[in-house]
């Protein structure tokens, strides 16, 4: 049943009217920009379900992750896989989180017989509370004031909170399909050696060594 989110060919992703986006900066899932791997699916909120296994939990938990580092962070999680006898696998492709351009990004997945499980440690759950909170609060959120909040927020949190476990968010939506660390990372750097001005990353200085402006900022207040 997980074949009518198969992706048979290239995907545009028209923008929001709102948003002033060039013709030649609007993403088309599949092109030189925006390639992924054969066999792709689409993952999203709407065809995921939460993870209730206790020991897959148990085991993340004990593992040592790092934000902004999702090539490492899927490869470890998928390597779970062996010791628990699941199936997960590698998924490389592009996720949208909220925003109209995505990022190039990998997931721990487990496929079912309709639907997907996730497994993704960035925070998001965590940075969508954060949102609401300022939100209510200052009726505005700044860089700082996220920042400052976020990290009460995950002071003392276990792994698997910071974790997305099995079901995306509302709004959240992935591109891609089965994959491996060194293809993950290969992708991107020919995609960064090709596309120095790539649509998705232009604005937020990010290459193989180093993350987003705002990803090096939460580390450093870690």
């Amino acid at each position: 049943m997980l074949d009518k989110y198969k992706i048979k060919e290239k995907i545009t992703i028209n923008p929001p009217a709102n948003l002033n986006i060039s013709k030649e900066d609007i993403v088309v899932i599949g092109s030189e920009l925006y390639p992924i791997p054969d066999n792709s699916y689409y993952i999203g909120w709407d065809n995921t379900e939460k993870i209730n296994n206790k020991q897959l939990i148990e085991e993340i938990d004990n593992l040592d992750l790092n934000l902004g580092d999702c090539y490492n962070n899927t490869h470890k999680i998928v390597k779970l896989g062996d010791k628990l006898n699941l199936n997960i696998e590698y998924f490389t492709g592009w996720l949208f989180p909220g925003t109209y351009l995505p990022v190039h990004h990998t997931l721990a997945v487990i496929k079912n017989e309709s639907f997907f499980q996730v497994i993704d440690y960035a925070e998001r759950e965590i940075r969508l509370k954060v949102m609401k909170k300022l939100e209510e609060k200052y009726n505005e959120v700044t860089r700082e004031k996220f920042i400052e909040e976020r990290k009460k927020m995950v002071k003392n949190k276990k792994n698997s909170e910071k974790t997305t476990l099995g079901k995306f968010p509302e709004g959240i939506f992935f591109f891609g399909g089965k994959d491996y660390r060194l293809s993950a990372e290969m992708t991107f750097r020919k995609l960064q050696y090709r596309f120095p001005n790539h649509p998705a990353y232009k604005d937020e200085n990010m290459n193989m060594k180093d993350h987003t402006n705002l990803q090096k900022e939460l580390r450093k207040n870690d």
